[in-house]
């Protein structure tokens, strides 16, 4: 077991990076979801959903993600009725790029459409709402939030 604060971080950062947990001396790939929204039901304790997908099997792809083609006529026909000039798409109809300009400052904002196909999707299984207690989590800028800047509860108070 670590206990030295630098390997803790060294480790996190390797998992981070490397899209994985060490699971009894095993590396086991880790799919992280950051955008998910947290349901909090009490302080620093959420419900959520695991989901547990087939990654692969003896070197053959069982999974894959597809993107919804944002430059697709509905989309472009949408973005033009508001006489909007600054919307456009990147990375072959991946991304659907704007901005917005308030004199000073100039917002970019992408949006993107991902969804997961798996070839077995009988060897996939998910648990449902699954409650555990999150006492790591970074700062949020949402003013309801439990761990909110300057407000809220979090794990130093």
């Amino acid at each position: 077991m670590l206990r030295d604060g630098r390997a803790i971080e060294t480790r996190r950062l390797e998992m981070l990076n490397g899209d994985f947990v060490w699971l009894d001396g095993i590396r086991v790939p880790l799919i992280p979801s950051e955008g998910q929204d947290l349901e909090g039901i009490a302080n620093n304790t959420y419900r959520n959903d695991l989901m547990i997908i087939p990654l692969s099997w003896m070197g053959r792809p069982l999974t894959r993600i597809e993107y919804f083609p944002m430059d697709n006529p509905n989309a472009s026909e949408f973005a033009s009725a508001f006489g909007n000039s600054g919307v456009g798409t990147t990375n072959n109809g991946m991304y659907l790029t704007g901005k917005r300009d308030t004199g000073l400052c100039i917002e970019y904002h992408f949006q993107a459409r991902f969804r997961l196909i798996t070839e077995a999707p009988f060897l996939a299984a998910r648990i449902d709402n699954i409650e555990y207690s999150w006492f790591l989590n970074t700062r949020e800028a949402k003013p309801g939030g439990s761990l909110y800047v300057d407000g809220g509860q979090s794990y130093r108070s």
